[in-house]
């Protein structure tokens, strides 16, 4: 399948160093639109407490500095991390919503999200992804031809 991805950065392109990065999440590609604004540089993600259990998606998710989440509820020990890999000059990459779409629209964000990204103290930058879940839903085993757009703005 052919999936063209068009990143808008024009916005941000001033910023240097770490950032919080903030996103929709609408499929399960989005940690590669996230990569994308970084690369080459790495970041630290928080992600869901669960894929870290498993063998192989849990050894990947480590090496790549996964921070491990607990869904939907405030976690302390997900926050102490944070903070220490944002002081360690580590992005932090961040999708609030804390699951996939099913449907394509977002989900209520969990309270705390906001003064989290207020005590890092760092650059905010928001990604808007559309065209993503149309081209790999959730509940479809196999993607679709599309067009992927990843706006991104600096706050």
């Amino acid at each position: 399948m052919k999936i063209t991805t068009k990143f808008n950065k024009k916005e941000i392109k001033a910023i240097e160093g770490p950032v919080v990065y903030v996103s929709n999440h609408a499929s399960f590609f989005d940690m590669y639109f996230a990569c994308h604004y970084l690369f080459p540089k790495r970041g630290a993600i928080i992600g869901n407490r669960y894929y870290l259990r498993n063998n192989v998606v849990g050894k990947l998710a480590r090496r790549v500095g996964v921070i491990p989440k607990k869904l939907f509820t405030a976690d302390l020990e997900t926050i102490k991390l944070t903070i220490k890999s944002a002081k360690d000059g580590n992005t932090i990459i961040l999708f609030p919503e804390g699951r996939l779409s099913i449907d394509g629209g977002a989900y209520n964000i969990v309270n705390g999200t906001g003064a989290l990204i207020k005590k890092l103290n760092m650059p905010l930058v928001v990604a808007n992804i559309n065209g993503a879940y149309l081209t790999n839903p959730k509940w479809r085993k196999k993607r679709i031809k599309g067009n992927v757009v990843v706006d991104t703005k600096a706050i």
